[in-house]
């Protein structure tokens, strides 16, 4: 009995859950091995139905940490075992009653996300947590959401981030939310809490209003004078849309003009294909269509000029885009 009373005597009044004072510690371990106690371990019960044991030889590493997940209250029991005369026992050094309740600390997180962006481009992201009051903090984490169809995120306090699709007019904006996740102690109880803060953002996204030239008829097939085959042009249309409608309807817009000897020709529409990923990852430029155009020399009857015994039909390609016109001289040679 007396033993178990200096026990809890020394216990209560050294260690109140805070961290080790490992002289006094080890002079009540040298006190219960004089004693004749043996196999001594402190035991932390969280009240969480979680335990941290730990023997007198790891001591030296401190005190142990624990992490409360939820809101609630707690009653925090220090205990003592150890081995005498060949029995196990164990005693209380010390209870308390904790309560963990959600606070709002003094912190301000800081972030910077532009308000617009291209598709298929690196948009930067960048986020600080800036503390306010004094806190120990571990396992911080910056989380960048979008709200993609994937549901994608980077992280880090600075992420790089590619938007693949366009919105369209039905969604002309993605949601960019910054999550930073964290575990706090400011006690004297070794007790880590959770902490969230979020933040969140719109970025539109503009389309890359862009067109290019991607193929033509080099060669073309003659036959007793006249043409077999028509000339066709492919022009690559960086812009996504859905029906081949739409460039019927507007072949005004993006019509090429084929000139001969400054002569305009209107090539005429002949088909789209579209080329969409199915799933990520995806590359800088794999959103695109293809539009084909054909023209029908034998309706125009283009001058043929001679070049090195060879026979040539020189044409001005022009196309319309809304950001500049597109202009590619081609030389066309006669078979």
């Amino acid at each position: 009995m007396k033993a178990r009373l200096l026990i809890i005597l020394l216990f209560s009044s050294i260690l109140a859950f805070a961290a080790y004072d490992m002289t006094q510690i080890q002079d009540l371990v040298d006190k219960m091995q004089q004693k004749g106690m043996t196999d001594i371990k402190l035991i932390y019960d969280w009240g969480d139905g979680s335990q941290a044991v730990l023997p007198i030889t790891k001591l030296s590493e401190g005190s142990p940490d624990h992490f409360y997940e939820k809101e609630g209250k707690y009653k925090i029991t220090l205990k003592i075992s150890y081995r005498l005369n060949g029995k196990a026992q164990e005693s209380v050094a010390e209870q308390r009653n904790f309560v963990f309740k959600s606070e709002k600390l003094d912190c301000n997180l800081q972030a910077v996300v532009p308000a617009e962006a291209d598709e298929n481009s690196p948009v930067s992201f960048s986020g600080k947590l800036i503390f306010k009051e004094q806190l120990s903090v571990k396992n911080l984490k910056y989380q960048w959401v979008t709200d993609e169809e994937y549901n994608q995120y980077e992280e880090g306090e600075n992420a790089t981030h590619n938007f693949p699709l366009p919105n369209g007019d039905t969604k002309p904006f993605y949601s960019v939310k910054l999550k930073v996740i964290f575990k706090y102690q400011k006690s004297d109880l070794n007790a880590w809490f959770p902490y969230e803060l979020t933040k969140e953002f719109k970025i539109r996204i503009r389309q890359k209003e862009k067109l290019s030239i991607s193929g033509y008829t080099e060669k073309i097939k003659m036959a007793a004078g006249k043409y077999t085959e028509p000339f066709f042009l492919v022009i690559r249309d960086h812009n996504i849309y859905n029906s081949e409608e739409f460039y019927t309807d507007s072949k005004l817009v993006y019509r090429p003009v084929v000139f001969q000897d400054g002569k305009p020709e209107y090539p005429e529409f002949v088909t789209l294909r579209s080329n969409i990923p199915l799933a990520p990852p995806y590359l800088k430029d794999d959103f695109y269509t293809e539009i084909t155009y054909l023209l029908e020399f034998d309706k125009i009857q283009p001058s043929i000029q001679t070049e090195n015994g060879k026979r040539f039909v020189n044409l001005t390609i022009k196309v319309n885009d809304p950001q500049g016109q597109i202009v590619r001289d081609a030389k066309i040679e006669m078979e």
